[in-house]
């Protein structure tokens, strides 16, 4: 049995919705991946990401200098990510939750050093690409 949590494409009038464990074998497979954004992963994602890899291990190897970066970027890609907090409080009690469906950018994502050093606590579970970012960027 495979695990088809968080494989997924959606849209709406403005946004595409990617699920983070989806290939981007899978992407490009995908009746309902936009042509636009497989040109885009065939031409300049897979520069340094495997076809056989998923977003979320992608996104973690990625660094301020990587190509992928740049592009991602420039789509003004952003996160959907449930992130793990600790609080103490003013008795020094600690208080532990998960901040669920937190959208964060792809430069927030990539300078924040915990998301990567703990990727236990800081899941993406979705990549959001809006529409019009994507219909400008020239492949």
């Amino acid at each position: 049995m495979e695990y088809q949590d968080f494989k997924y494409i959606m849209s709406d009038v403005s946004k595409i919705y990617i699920g983070a464990e989806m290939t981007y074998a899978e992407i490009c497979a995908h009746d309902f991946a936009p042509f636009k954004f497989i040109a885009v992963i065939e031409q300049y994602l897979y520069k340094e990401a495997a076809p056989d890899m998923t977003l979320k291990e992608h996104l973690l190897a990625m660094t301020k200098d990587s190509f992928s970066y740049q592009t991602l970027h420039h789509l003004k890609v952003s996160l959907k990510m449930n992130i793990y907090t600790q609080n103490t409080d003013k008795r020094g009690r600690i208080t532990e939750k998960w901040l669920i469906d937190e959208v964060v950018g792809i430069d927030q994502y990539v300078e924040e050093e915990t998301y990567h050093t703990y990727p236990e606590h800081a899941i993406v579970t979705e990549l959001v690409i809006k529409k019009l970012p994507l219909m400008m960027f020239s492949v």
